[in-house]
């Protein structure tokens, strides 16, 4: 029998394979824009799968749950949402890694969270709303 894995938060250790951009907010007179990811980003940007936008009520947590084919890239448009992943790929130089972001109005980021293929490998995420309404953009690479 096999010792269960130990998780532990990551003091400034990202997840192998987790990928995070600094979003800029365009402000005037007429309102704000800011861009999330664009077809000619080379770090980011593979593929077009989809986009979505989700809605997650204040103290609700959604989670815990991983993709096998799909990379997902988390903004959040309004509010605060604080996004957890676990890295659970066995073998993994981050096996064990949490790693927390606080995304949202007061720190516009995209956090780009890999596929994990393989029959027991994972990144798993779970996200909570700490204020008002979000939103979460998601690109399909299946």
């Amino acid at each position: 029998m096999t010792a269960p894995v130990k998780y532990a938060a990551a003091g400034r250790q990202t997840i192998d394979g987790v990928k995070v951009k600094h979003l800029r907010v365009v402000a005037d007179e007429r309102g704000w824009l800011t861009e999330i990811l664009r077809a000619d980003d080379a770090e980011l940007f593979t593929k077009f799968g989809q986009v979505y936008v989700s809605a997650t009520y204040p103290g609700v947590v959604k989670g815990w749950h991983y993709h096998r084919k799909q990379v997902d890239n988390f903004a959040c448009i309004a509010g605060m949402v604080k996004l957890v992943l676990i890295d659970t790929r066995v073998g993994s130089p981050t096996e064990g890694t949490v790693n927390e972001f606080f995304i949202g109005v007061q720190n516009p980021v995209l956090v780009q969270v890999p596929a994990a293929p393989g029959s027991s490998a994972r990144i798993s995420c779970a996200r909570r709303s700490r204020r008002t309404r979000t939103g979460m953009s998601r690109r399909s690479t299946s």
